[in-house]
């Protein structure tokens, strides 16, 4: 019989956390220095709310489209306004999406 590997919620929070901050500064050319603190207590927040994996899952989805977004409205060329702008559209994203599959199953 396997044993099922445990992991207590503070590793697997880090964990994510990890990934999210690694793909979008991979994906959107942002420098993980220039996030500040604020930042990742932010991402708590969210990772209160939602899984980061399945944000960002819809953000690979729509990487495209919330680029164009951010060249359109990045004025300054700013990674915290890049990583805060992609947190949040992630996010919003994802929670339509799951609204949508809701209402699917309603209809």
């Amino acid at each position: 019989m396997i044993e099922a590997l445990k992991y207590d919620e503070h590793e697997i929070a880090l964990f994510e956390q990890k990934e999210f901050i690694t793909y979008i500064c991979q994906e959107f050319s942002i420098n993980e220095k220039s996030l500040y603190s604020d930042y990742y207590k932010k991402l708590k927040d969210v990772q209160e709310k939602c899984n980061l994996l399945d944000v960002v899952d819809t953000i690979k989805g729509n990487s495209e489209a919330i680029k164009t977004f951010i060249q359109q409205n990045n004025d300054y060329n700013n990674d915290v306004f890049t990583a805060l702008a992609v947190m949040k559209l992630g996010i919003k994203l994802h929670l339509n999406e799951n609204l949508n599959r809701l209402n699917n199953r309603i209809t």
